[in-house]
């Protein structure tokens, strides 16, 4: 009877994990990691607010195994304005004003296997920012949830 029972708890703990494998986890403003300078495309975005005119977005990319390898480019409008890779966050700052923000998506090849690790998608999304907030969104890729996709967070 012990080992039955053994095997049936070993079953249900694997099953349990494995299914929280594949869900990204939200990060923090303190759990995550500021992106580096090189993937920085557009400065006049970045440091302080100039006026209070502006509008502060920040941005958190979940971390996990779903799109792990995967680059994420913020775009607003057709502009690349920054490459963010999971466990990152960012903060920009720009005038008040309607927007249409993208996030594309999509990994290196490999070449010799003729095969892609992620999928080339593009999601997009249409905000009003108004003078002197704050708005922050998080950017997140599952199978357990609507999938890839940014959504706005409180701040």
């Amino acid at each position: 009877m012990k080992k039955p029972l053994f095997i049936l708890i070993i079953l249900i703990i694997t099953s349990m994990l494995s299914s929280c494998f594949w869900v990204t986890m939200p990060i923090t403003e303190k759990s995550g990691t500021s992106i580096p300078l090189e993937r920085i495309y557009q400065p006049s975005y970045f440091g302080i607010a100039q006026n209070k005119n502006e509008t502060t977005v920040s941005f958190y990319r979940d971390i996990g195994f779903m799109g792990g390898g995967c680059a994420h480019y913020l775009y607003i409008g057709d502009v690349k304005i920054f490459e963010i890779w999971q466990g990152e966050k960012v903060t920009i700052h720009i005038p008040s004003g309607n927007y249409l923000f993208q996030i594309k998506m999509w990994g290196k090849s490999l070449e010799k296997l003729g095969m892609k690790l992620c999928k080339q998608v593009t999601v997009s999304k249409e905000v009003t920012l108004k003078s002197g907030e704050h708005e922050a969104y998080r950017i997140s890729l599952s199978s357990k949830s609507k999938g890839f996709g940014f959504r706005k967070i409180k701040k």
